[in-house]
């Protein structure tokens, strides 16, 4: 809170998850009142294909502006493309006009999230501050998702889809104004050459490895879902409870609120041994919940059944997540969590079209009911396997607690620390020993998990490290030859941790990549 600029770029971002969300209520509702569930379902469609094609693209191409300036713009593209929308439909212009207008809404959306990420740790003084913006971001999130849904049902009835546009469209401008004066805090940074590179290796290592493969198809289908959901909220509110337009939103929010609870039961699934058996059970509540809300009539019954399937399917992602990391090494894995954020967009796509297909058959008790088995089914293809994947994954503790209190990683996702914990070897120095030295090039990173280490320069100490503490990043970091040598002064545990293991790990994850540089630079300061 002491931050000014970090108080402005999560006051922003709570808007950005609103507007979001705001915005495809107020589109799949007017689409919907003007065709019905195909229409909105191909308006769904229509937004998100092309927000899944130049993603990538636009990503690219901001990497060489000041992220600052890049997340400002976003802003205001945001607020631009929701007003245009807002008078088009206000104006009484025909359908296809404002469709169109919805795909140049939605395609903003897609720059704030990467400009954040880059952001954020140019702009704290201290790695704790770092800590405490990525927590921060990821409650601004889920309030974002649940603000957003409530305050569109609230206001959809009595000034409808226009004025929805219209409000957001200004809060998505207070979010431009918030975040400009960091506009300079973080100079630009060239692009990656090697995107599509990338791309190529995730999608061959997904080939090779079969028990990849099942846990990226699992965690993939649930933005299949999620994209389903945004339209199955229009039809649940307006075919099966009866409720109109203001149920959409309070729907959104009831699974937002029942994504947050979840969330937090989640937490407890770090270092289980077992991940299959909670991710089954998830997965059959999931299913459970769906049922019920085709078979009931009652808008109390429909918004407490949201909140249940909410919260299972946080547990599912997060269990699912767990599992995909423990089978892959963290370089494979920042390819092919690459690859599945890439493909989130098309997913929803898919989920749109599921829809009306399902409701073609039966209905829309048929559409609800079978939304909600698409996981479940998933998971009966590949249960055994899924099976015989958590039966052989370790969870290394040991190494997760070092990693958690360490002052690199500790903002890592909790399933992401885990990952980066199976690439760490164990190793051992005697009293004495001299484990690396001023002058050698640079290969790894420690951590030291018992005893106790000397780091000395032109044989002047400078510190001494004891359990929990790691050396070795300033060689790696910025590629030069080791600045102290480091002693063992008792008989000493350690983890070693390969130096493509660990750059992987911080160029993947941006407010650790920005605390690392940071606390090199303070131990480079102090020799």
């Amino acid at each position: 809170m002491r931050n000014r600029l970090l108080r402005r770029i999560e006051l922003g971002f709570i808007g950005f998850n609103a507007a979001e969300y705001a915005e495809w209520i107020a589109v799949l509702v007017y689409a919907y009142a003007h065709g019905g569930t195909l229409t909105a379902a191909a308006v769904a469609v229509v937004s998100l294909v092309p927000c899944a094609l130049v993603a990538p693209l636009i990503a690219a191409r901001a990497e060489r502006y000041a992220p600052g300036r890049v997340l400002a713009a976003g802003y205001a593209a945001q607020a631009a493309g929701m007003g245009l929308a807002a008078a088009v439909i206000a104006g009484g212009a025909p359908p296809g006009f404002v469709y169109a207008a919805a795909v140049l809404a939605a395609i903003p959306f897609t720059v704030v999230r990467p400009a954040q990420s880059v952001l954020l740790p140019g702009v704290v003084a201290r790695p704790e501050e770092l800590v405490a913006a990525n927590v921060i971001s990821s409650w601004c999130e889920g309030a974002g998702v649940v603000a957003g849904p409530l305050l569109a049902g609230a206001v959809i009835a009595p000034i409808g889809p226009a004025g929805v546009l219209a409000v957001f469209a200004v809060v998505s401008l207070g979010g431009a104004a918030a975040v400009w004066p960091a506009r300079d805090a973080v100079a630009p940074s060239p692009a990656d050459e090697s995107a599509s590179g990338g791309v190529r290796e995730a999608v061959g290592a997904l080939r090779e490895d079969p028990n990849a493969r099942v846990l990226f198809g699992l965690v993939a289908t649930q933005s299949v879902v999620l994209g389903a959901l945004d339209l199955l909220f229009v039809v649940i509110a307006f075919r099966l409870i009866g409720a109109g337009r203001s149920a959409v939103g309070f729907l959104g929010a009831a699974f937002g609120f029942g994504g947050i609870a979840g969330s937090a039961l989640a937490v407890l699934l770090v270092c289980r041994r077992r991940l299959a058996p909670p991710l089954l059970a998830a997965a059959v509540v999931w299913a459970a919940a769906f049922v019920a809300l085709g078979a009931q009539r009652g808008a109390l019954g429909a918004y407490l059944l949201l909140g249940l399937s909410g919260a299972a399917r946080s547990i599912v992602d997060v269990a699912g997540r767990s599992l995909l990391q423990r089978v892959c090494g963290s370089a494979v894995l920042a390819r092919v969590f690459g690859l599945l954020e890439g493909s989130d967009m098309a997913a929803y796509a898919l989920g749109s079209l599921l829809v009306p297909a399902l409701a073609a058959i039966d209905g829309p008790r048929a559409a609800v009911i079978g939304v909600g088995l698409v996981l479940p089914v998933v998971l009966v293809f590949g249960l055994r396997r899924l099976l015989t994947i958590d039966a052989h994954a370790t969870v290394p503790v040991v190494q997760i607690g070092l990693l958690r209190g360490s002052e690199l990683f500790s903002a890592l996702p909790a399933p992401a620390l885990e990952a980066l914990a199976h690439d760490m070897a164990p190793a051992h120095a005697s009293d004495g020993e001299v484990i690396l030295a001023e002058g050698d090039p640079g290969d790894r990173y420690f951590m030291i998990a018992e005893g106790e280490v000397a780091v000395t320069r032109s044989g002047k100490q400078l510190r001494t490290l004891r359990r929990g503490e790691g050396f070795g990043e300033i060689a790696l970091l910025h590629d030069v030859p080791r600045t102290a040598t480091v002693t063992a002064t008792t008989e000493t545990a350690l983890y070693a941790l390969e130096k493509p293991a660990f750059l992987a790990a911080l160029t993947g994850h941006a407010p650790s990549a920005g605390r690392a540089e940071s606390i090199a630079g303070e131990r480079l300061a102090k020799t």
